[in-house]
């Protein structure tokens, strides 16, 4: 059996080679197996203080950590690496967030099981800056490697915006009224129904265009 402590370092703390790095290997020597001490660390010179050596008291023996930062991820996983290691796409894509490494990453989380693919889904997305995940929302609407679970997402997102926008012109919705909302699962048909609702100029318009493009939907 082997055990893993994990630790993410997001600046270089002096106090940390003495009593944060202590308390590290008390934790290693605490269990009674195979010990990894692991390190997460963005910044380079972070990452390289990481490294240094952590005295464990007996003379000639130190625990060297390993520590992970972007340097040492790749910079682009193929599709088909990170179908075999879905992990390794979301981590280069954490590191490197890029529109590239962002495809490869949703290509390997393709056949997780829905609530793993749904987390690594928002972790990836979250990772983009905004102008690169407007980029890929638009992209997944015509590329060949989207997915039902990646339309299924960002329907939901654009769901979440038509229900904020139909409670601000409604008001409190009834139960068929967020229905309607709901059965409108297209991502383009919800792009419309936002659009509708925001040219809306009192409630019962609003409810005009819910009844409508739900209708549409069926």
């Amino acid at each position: 059996m082997h055990a893993v402590i994990l630790e993410v370092q997001r600046q270089i703390d002096p106090d940390k080679g003495c009593h944060g790095r202590s308390t590290s290997r008390r934790r290693v020597g605490a269990l009674a197996v195979q010990v990894l001490l692991m390190v997460i660390a963005l910044e380079p010179r972070v990452a390289a203080w990481a490294r240094g050596r952590i005295g464990t008291g007996h003379p000639g023996f130190a625990l060297r950590p390993v520590v992970i930062s972007p340097g040492r991820v790749p910079r682009r996983v193929s599709a088909r690496a990170a179908r075999l290691l879905p992990e390794l796409g979301v981590l280069s894509e954490l590191a490197h967030p890029t529109l590239a490494a962002a495809q490869a990453a949703l290509h390997g989380i393709c056949d997780l099981p829905e609530e793993r693919s749904r987390l690594y889904y928002d972790v990836i997305m979250d990772a983009l800056p905004e102008p690169l995940r407007r980029a890929l929302e638009a992209d997944m609407q015509h590329a060949e490697y989207r997915t039902e679970f990646a339309r299924k997402y960002v329907a939901e997102g654009r769901q979440s915006a038509a229900l904020e926008l139909a409670r601000a012109k409604v008001g409190e919705l009834t139960a068929q009224e967020e229905g309607a909302v709901k059965l409108v699962t297209d991502p383009d048909r919800l792009t419309a129904l936002i659009l509708a609702l925001g040219l809306a100029r009192d409630g019962q318009e609003a409810r005009a265009a819910l009844s409508l493009h739900a209708a549409l939907s069926r």
